[in-house]
Order: C-alpha cells, then structure tokens, then sequence
C-alpha cells in the first residue's frame, strides 16, 4: 500500500491517502502495544521490520553524506571566491532554490 501511495500524483489525492493512513495506523496502535509486550511478538515484529528499519538508516546516510557534501562544496567554493555558488550546487546536488539557500545561511552567507 505504501508503494501506491508514493506512487499517487495530486496533492488531494496524496492528502487522502495520508488520512487513510493514520486511521489505519490509530486503529492498529493498541494491537501492536499489546503484542510489544510479548516478548516472543516482540521479536517477531523486529524481524518482519529489519529490512525496512535499514532501508530508512540507509537513505538517511545518503542524506546526510550528501548533505556533508554540499557543505563542504559551499566552504570550498567561498574560499576560491567563486560567485555563483547558490547556481552551482542547485546544478550539481538537484537542489531546489529554498534548499540552495539555505546550505548557503547555514554556512553564513
């Protein structure tokens, strides 16, 4: 299901299907707190969530490299003076306007 979602085009639609979520989510909550306090569930739900808890620490690596990265970029290219830093990263990285910016702030221009 959550491969639709992604998948979905249309903010309404995406809106929608964020709402289906959270019921679905609400009303499994107190299902999965109960089987959280088996030990023996407790286990088994660690097992069948693996591959998605080290899918989620790997694309926040990903970010984070390339977030290291662009900082990095953004103190290199002040240093050689370079004037059109916020141009060249959007180029290079894929980044919006906003975030452009704001690797520039971070970094104190």
């Amino acid at each position: 299901m959550l491969e639709k979602i992604k998948n979905l085009t249309g903010q309404e639609n995406r809106r929608l299907a964020d709402s289906v979520l959270r019921v679905m989510m609400d009303a499994n909550t107190q299902v999965v707190e109960e089987w959280r306090g088996d030990a023996d569930m407790f286990e088994a739900l660690m097992e069948i969530m693996e591959p998605q808890m080290q899918l989620r620490d790997e694309q926040i690596r990903k970010e984070e490299r390339k977030e290291g990265m662009v900082q990095g970029a953004v103190v290199v290219l002040r240093e050689m003076g370079y004037a059109d830093i916020k141009g060249l990263i959007m180029k290079k990285y894929g980044l919006s306007q906003e975030k452009a910016e704001a690797y520039l702030q971070e970094a104190g221009e």
